[in-house]
Parts: C-alpha cells; sequence; structure tokens
C-alpha cells in the first residue's frame, strides 16, 4: 500500500502520481482500511488522480456495482465533479448521499429543483397527504 494511503499528515517527499486503476485496484487497497481512514485515503487518492485518469475510474465505477457507485461519488464530491454529482441525484441509489452533498458544494440549483419536481417529488406528496387526512 502506498504511502499517502494511510498517512494522515501530509508527506515531506511529494509523492508519484497514481496511475488510473480499477475498481477491483481501489479494494484490494483501501477496503482493508477502517471506515474514517478509509474515506481520507480515498479522497486522498482521488485528489492526485490526473483528470483523465479520474473519468476512466468514475466510467468504471458508474457501471458498478453499487458499492462501487457509492466509492465514484465519494470521488466525485471529493474532486468537486459538481456534473457528476448532480447527476447522482437523479439516481435513486446515490439520491441520499448525493443530496448531503449538494448542500456542501455549488451545485445549479436546477438539478435539485428538477428532483423536488420530478415524479418521485408528487409520489412522496401524495403519500404525505394521504396519511394526513
Amino acid at each position: 500500500m502506498a504511502a499517502y494511503e494511510a498517512s494522515q499528515t501530509p508527506p515531506s517527499q511529494p509523492q508519484p502520481t497514481p496511475a488510473p486503476r480499477t475498481s477491483a485496484w481501489l479494494r484490494a487497497h483501501f477496503d482493508l482500511l477502517p471506515f474514517p481512514a478509509r474515506m481520507g485515503a480515498l479522497a486522498r487518492y482521488a485528489r492526485a488522480l490526473p483528470a483523465d485518469a479520474y473519468g476512466t475510474l468514475r466510467d468504471a465505477l458508474a457501471a458498478g456495482t453499487p458499492d462501487e457507485r457509492h466509492t465514484g461519488l465519494l470521488l466525485a464530491v471529493t474532486r468537486r465533479d459538481l456534473a457528476t454529482a448532480a447527476e447522482a441525484l437523479t439516481d435513486p441509489l446515490l439520491r441520499r448521499r448525493a443530496l448531503s452533498a449538494a448542500i456542501r458544494l455549488p451545485i445549479p440549483d436546477a438539478a435539485p429543483e428538477q428532483l423536488s419536481l420530478s415524479d418521485i417529488g408528487a409520489e412522496r406528496g401524495t403519500r404525505r397527504t394521504a396519511f394526513c387526512a
């Protein structure tokens, strides 16, 4: 495991830029860490990736398992990839975490507004009305 993955402090020597990796590589290198350390290590990894490597990894994670899709959202939020974070609002699996991220990121207002006006919002409003009556 590379030193930048587990360290909590910035290294004194500059670390080499990590090469593009796969979701299997991410699991092998980060899943062994306890949750808080894993999230920090993934965030440092996301920031160190070059843009083209991040794009390749983002696409691979978006097409993967639910855990991989959640990891992809974490990487997008860390890199402040607003388009991917806004797109996650329309994904039922990622919606809760994407909404939480939307509060902290400058995501365009149109994305949350579109979500509130979607059929999902209308469905929830119907259910609330039915329970309140």
